[in-house]
């Protein structure tokens, strides 16, 4: 579904098409990229407790190459945020969609 860089051409539209109108399907999809997320974050304080456990500085040539893999983190937890709040709306939509139907 996804290329390597977790983009495709018009994301909303494409999941739309994928899951319809399944709220399971968008739930699903929103805790996998939450999970996702989480494990960035773990990378992340990984790299930060080994650049502590070096005493490295961050204006070394060394401490450069320790903190070089954070832009990946930046980078791809950017894109899953904002398909997260995509997905989010989807649920916000549906969910408050059918509530509002029932009360009439």
């Amino acid at each position: 579904m996804f290329n390597g860089n977790l983009t495709f051409c018009d994301s909303s539209q494409t999941i739309q098409l994928l899951f319809q109108s399944n709220t399971n399907s968008y739930m699903e999809l929103t805790k996998e990229f939450f999970e996702y997320l989480e494990e960035i974050l773990n990378l992340v304080q990984v790299i930060f407790v080994s650049l502590d456990q070096s005493r490295t500085n961050s204006m070394t040539a060394t401490g450069q190459c320790r903190l070089n893999p954070l832009i990946v983190c930046i980078q791809d937890s950017s894109i899953i945020y904002d398909y997260l709040v995509k997905l989010m709306f989807k649920l916000h939509e549906s969910h408050y969609g059918k509530s509002l139907s029932n009360k009439r």
